[in-house]
């Protein structure tokens, strides 16, 4: 099914039996190999404003993506922290720079800083992790985590995911993976649900 939303804009993009919803033409390409109609899709809703429901796919995609990154960058500043996150693992995986996104990710650690642990946290240590090196200013707050003897919250489950997930960001940042055969560290993958 072809058709061009590329012209779309907030007011006029909505699904509909003519024009896939991204996560179909997300899970189209997932299944068959085709990445047209997710990007044609996906890119479009985020022309049109629709930010974070599509930042995921975006990111999946990769730089397969990457005429739709003018989309992304705005969203690295907007007001919402789900979106600034989303957007900030979309830029990095599709562009492959990293400066932007963790400008993007780093107010997002404040709550550890204040011995609080909430989901966005646990996705923001993650994403900063994948980035790996670039991510080097988040150290300071990682090793904090790592060092207290303060738990970070009411439930002890979630303190102990952050643990894990700042352990091992940590290590992803002091000493990024390096490919078989030696070389640098590829390009990003494809994001994980």
């Amino acid at each position: 099914m072809a058709m061009d939303l590329s012209g779309a804009s907030p007011s006029s993009w909505r699904p509909t039996r003519r024009r896939p919803r991204p996560w179909a033409a997300w899970a189209h390409w997932r299944i068959t190999g085709d990445p047209e109609t997710a990007l044609r899709v996906c890119g479009a809703a985020a022309r049109a404003g629709l930010g974070r429901p599509v930042l995921r796919y975006l990111a999946d995609l990769g730089p397969l993506a990457a005429p739709y990154a003018d989309a992304v960058r705005p969203l690295l500043t907007c007001p919402g922290e789900w979106s600034r996150v989303g957007a900030a693992e979309a830029w990095w995986r599709i562009t492959g720079d990293a400066a932007p996104a963790v400008e993007a990710l780093l107010p997002e650690l404040a709550p550890p800083a204040g011995h609080r642990v909430t989901p966005l946290v646990l996705r923001t240590v993650r994403a900063l992790g994948a980035i790996g090196r670039p991510a080097a200013a988040a150290l300071p707050v990682l090793q904090a985590v790592m060092s207290s003897r303060r738990r970070h919250g009411g439930d002890i489950l979630r303190d102990e995911e952050l643990f894990r997930v700042a352990r091992k960001a940590l290590s992803c940042i002091v000493q990024p993976v390096t490919p078989p055969g030696g070389g640098s560290p590829p390009h990003p993958g494809p994001a994980t649900p």
